[in-house]
């Protein structure tokens, strides 16, 4: 599992986020600020290393991990609806 989470964050665009963010002024509490590329990384990975635990998700400031029966995925999501019934 590591090494597919080595790879996912290899490929994972964290500048375009950071960017993005910026543009936004998308503030993260309790820094007070917009995330700087290193912070980004730091929470990819570990909500990376959560997921991949549990099987499951983690998500949290725009970001978010699914680790399945055969993938690992890391999105960015700005705005998201969702129903249930």
């Amino acid at each position: 599992m590591k090494d597919r989470i080595e790879l996912v964050m290899e490929q994972f665009d964290f500048e375009k986020v950071a960017a993005i963010m910026t543009l936004l002024d998308w503030k993260w509490y309790p820094l007070k600020r917009v995330p700087t590329v290193d912070d980004l990384r730091e929470t990819a990975k570990d909500l990376l290393d959560r997921a991949s635990e549990n099987g499951g998700s983690s998500s949290t400031g725009g970001l978010c991990a699914y680790c399945g029966d055969d993938e690992l995925t890391l999105d960015f999501t700005a705005v998201s609806a969702a129903v249930y019934s």
